[in-house]
């Protein structure tokens, strides 16, 4: 498992930079929150998202047992996920060929999504 930086510029500059205060599954996977390095707004969304979890920062056990944490940034792509692994071995559909298992960390919790995409907007 490897932890690879998002390219976006939704993410924080470190683990518990950004502040989520929104979380929607109707009628798309989307997580609002604000940036406390440059106090920005964002939005973020999944239109296909297969699974999620949320988990607080104390209880995150499953990802400090696998690989350690980043010192960097905020939003990551797993490389060889275990979970992604493991939805492939229930049953193989297509739409898994091209998912991808993001994880997102927030101030106080971290959110993790398998999904075939991202889209962010900036809110203001």
């Amino acid at each position: 498992m490897k932890f690879i930086a998002l390219d976006i510029p939704a993410t924080g500059t470190w683990i518990r930079d950004c502040e989520l205060y929104a979380f929607n599954r109707y009628p798309h996977l989307s997580l609002e929150f604000t940036k406390e390095s440059d106090e920005t707004a964002w939005k973020i969304t999944f239109n296909d998202f297969i699974a999620f979890k949320v988990t607080s920062h104390e209880f995150m056990i499953h990802l400090l047992l696998l690989k350690e944490l980043p010192d960097h940034g905020a939003f990551y792509l797993i490389e060889n996920s275990p979970w992604l692994h493991e939805l492939k071995g229930i049953e193989k559909p297509e739409i898994l060929d091209t998912c991808k298992h993001y994880v997102l960390f927030f101030y106080e919790e971290v959110v993790e999504i398998i999904s075939n995409n991202i889209s962010c907007e900036k809110v203001k």
